[in-house]
């Protein structure tokens, strides 16, 4: 099943939705408020479900230019949450195992935030909470059983956390600016 929904406060900057689901019992959740939002959602694989809050819907325009991908494939039963309320934000989760779950919170009043989460083993979770601005979360786990939690509280924080061994564990949480953490299990 696939569900969009749009509401635009500019019409000369339009929100974009793409849905392409090619398995079976997969589920894709859009929805954009504000402007200039775009959204892609590929299921390839069985059983994912992939949820994407873009914007706020308010009087005010504070919310625009978000950015969300969502790539889930491998043996299915993935699931993406994505929300994006800042301005600017940029989401990308990759998915191409089974059963793993990736959240990932860009808040309202931030921008320029940027997280990458990719997850190629099974069971694998992360977790990517965003508030400030300019700050850049990677999350790569390219085995079975791992988690990771980043939160990021202020301006232009870097974290890095690449899990490649299984039943491995990352929490990183950087408050205020300026910091740097790179995380190899």
């Amino acid at each position: 099943s696939a569900t969009v929904s749009q509401k635009t406060k500019t019409s000369a900057l339009q929100n974009n939705s793409g849905i392409n689901q090619s398995g079976n019992g997969n589920a894709a959740n859009v929805s954009q408020n504000d402007d200039f939002q775009t959204s892609s959602v590929d299921q390839s694989s069985d059983g994912n479900t992939a949820t994407v809050t873009q914007g706020i819907d308010n009087s005010a325009d504070n919310s625009y230019g978000n950015i969300s991908t969502v790539a889930q494939s491998g043996t299915g039963g993935n699931d993406a949450t994505v929300s994006q309320t800042g301005i600017f934000g940029i989401s990308a989760v990759s998915q191409v195992g089974s059963n793993g779950t990736a959240n990932v919170t860009q808040h309202d009043a931030s921008q320029n935030q940027t997280s990458y989460v990719t997850q190629a083993g099974d069971a694998d979770s992360a977790t990517v909470d965003q508030s400030g601005d300019t700050n850049l979360s990677s999350v790569d786990q390219q085995a079975n059983s791992n988690a990771a939690v980043v939160k990021q509280n202020g301006n232009n924080n870097g974290s890095a956390v690449s899990q490649l061994a299984d039943n491995n564990a990352a929490r990183v949480t950087q408050t205020g600016n300026g910091n740097s953490s790179g995380i190899s299990q």
